[in-house]
């Protein structure tokens, strides 16, 4: 799914704390006419994305619609300053995280990120209660600090319009030099967004849908060719990028499954080749536990 990318600036931080706090209040603004042009936007495309309340199947959950919005950057949070240090020429790669956490269906989802990058999603517009996507986008960090925030709103049937953002920071540096000649990677696997590395990891409902993350990274020094990913449950990976990884870059793939009854652990398995062909691999565990 392609967003629209709205004219934003940059939020970068100020020399000054008079001008940071300017800044901040125009970023603010900014954001408050872009949450509601998006609003605009979402309810007017209602009576076409919605389907008509006559459906054969009317009867849905009466909570409240909600709508939640994470943001990785690297597959790791950074909700607050300075976020992670990542080398200046090097790709940011961010994950969202969008979950329907109220009890009704939601459609026509839109987002859109205040860097002005373009957002790919593995899934449809539509999110069931409890059904969750997974986008995701990068971009070349500059040096010094960085922050930009993600939006996601969507409607329901009746022409309700539910929204969230958050933010994510990082710091571009310049002194950090990788070894020139050591290859390496790395791999981060979620469930359904949250890091579950050890045993007994989140108590999910047996039955429902559930997300895999994989986050893949180029930790050495050397260009990666042939990147694969596979898991130890034989699940069916799809991956948002190509097979080849400099030096720093990362890479999202994603699954979906559903919950097994009883404790669960599967392992993922990211491998890469340097430019010699020697391989470099690493794994990473994420446990659940089906109730």
């Amino acid at each position: 799914m392609e967003t629209s990318k709205p004219t934003i600036p940059d939020i970068r931080y100020s020399a000054s704390a008079n001008q940071e706090k300017e800044n901040e209040m125009k970023h603010m603004t900014t954001w408050r006419r872009w949450a509601l042009a998006m609003t605009i936007l979402v309810a007017w495309t209602a009576t076409i994305a919605a389907p008509s309340l006559a459906s054969p199947h009317p009867q849905e959950d009466p909570a409240p619609p909600a709508i939640e919005i994470r943001k990785l950057t690297n597959g790791v949070e950074t909700a607050s300053a300075p976020g992670l240090s990542i080398p200046a020429g090097q790709k940011a790669v961010w994950t969202y995280v969008i979950t329907n956490t109220g009890g009704m269906t939601l459609y026509n989802l839109q987002l859109a990120d205040s860097s002005r990058v373009s957002v790919t999603c593995a899934g449809s517009q539509t999110l069931a209660s409890g059904e969750m996507i997974v986008c995701g986008a990068s971009m070349i960090v500059q040096p010094g600090p960085f922050r930009s925030q993600g939006l996601v709103a969507a409607v329901t049937a009746g022409g309700v319009v539910v929204d969230d953002m958050d933010a994510a920071f990082h710091t571009g540096t310049t002194a950090a030099k990788l070894a020139p000649a050591a290859a390496a990677i790395a791999i981060e696997k979620l469930v359904d967004g949250l890091e579950a590395d050890s045993s007994p990891g989140p108590a999910l409902e047996t039955g429902e849908s559930l997300t895999w993350t994989y986050v893949v990274t180029n930790t050495g020094g050397v260009t990666l060719t042939g990147i694969t990913l596979t898991d130890s449950q034989g699940t069916d990976v799809s991956c948002l990028g190509t097979e080849t990884l400099e030096p720093g870059e990362s890479m999202v793939c994603g699954a979906a499954d559903q919950v097994a009854p009883g404790p669960y652990r599967s392992m993922g398995t990211a491998t890469g080749a340097d430019p010699d062909g020697n391989l470099v691999s690493a794994n990473d565990p994420a446990y659940y536990v089906g109730i």
